[in-house]
């Protein structure tokens, strides 16, 4: 059974799409959904900072030619050097594309560069909207931890002290590369965190609405865990994440 539902929203009117890790040709409805959340002339900031520096060109080329031929007008942007990231860029864009990869060298480069700062101020506007895959949904919870679990787990090569996200999710923890597996790893977080998780199998991805209603669109399901328990959401269905916590 759920939780009892409480009033606050995901991200205070900003919308999510979120993807579990695997290969982009398993997102197409997310990137359909994606394109009819855009209007003609809107910005698109690339983050890929949780890849190698030797494939940004290759995923900011991809992100331009997946999005651009769906929809005219609209324009990219690419800092390579995350140090010279800028608020006014993010502000600036109407979307952020959140690239994935290793999730404790990404969290590390954004509180370094004080990047999570301008996050947190572009998750305030209105009508915003992250795109984020793995590492980069990841980063946008409460705690990046779960990318310990599971056989794609990452590496912690700076051993960091901090595990905090982002919190851009109303204390929600995501989960990415999720097997069944995972899940004696992923409960055991919930009871010790007290905070509940979206597990993403690497062909899972979702909608988040502004009124944090999640949809999951594609035929791998999105399971949730909450002290109550696990629940399976499957394709096309929604549920409202304040009636879970």
């Amino acid at each position: 059974m759920p939780l009892a539902a409480v009033s606050t929203k995901v991200g205070q009117g900003m919308k999510f799409l979120l993807t579990g890790g695997g290969d982009f040709e398993h997102f197409r409805k997310v990137d359909q959904k994606f394109q009819e959340l855009l209007n003609s002339g809107d910005r698109i900031q690339v983050l890929p900072y949780a890849s190698g520096v030797d494939e940004f060109d290759e995923i900011f080329e991809r992100i331009e030619d997946t999005y651009g031929r769906g929809k005219k007008g609209l324009t990219f942007g690419l800092e390579k050097n995350i140090n010279k990231l800028t608020q006014d860029d993010l502000l600036n864009a109407r979307a952020l594309f959140i690239e994935g990869g290793n999730t404790f060298d990404l969290i590390t480069l954004i509180r370094n560069a004080n990047t999570a700062t301008y996050l947190k101020a572009f998750e305030k506007e209105s009508d915003k909207i992250i795109y984020a895959d793995s590492a980069g949904a990841i980063i946008l919870g409460n705690s990046v931890r779960t990318a310990f679990f599971g056989e794609d787990a990452d590496e912690d090569a700076k051993r960091l002290q901090d595990y905090r996200g982002l919190d851009l999710l109303n204390s929600w923890v995501v989960h990415a590369h999720y097997t069944v597996a995972d899940d004696d790893a992923v409960m055991s977080f919930v009871y010790d965190e007290g905070l509940p998780v979206l597990a993403f199998h690497e062909k899972t991805g979702v909608y988040i609405s502004d009124d944090s209603r999640v949809e999951v669109l594609t035929s791998s399901p999105l399971v949730i865990f909450t002290a109550a328990g696990k629940q399976v959401v499957s394709f096309n269905e929604d549920v409202q994440l304040s009636d879970f916590y």
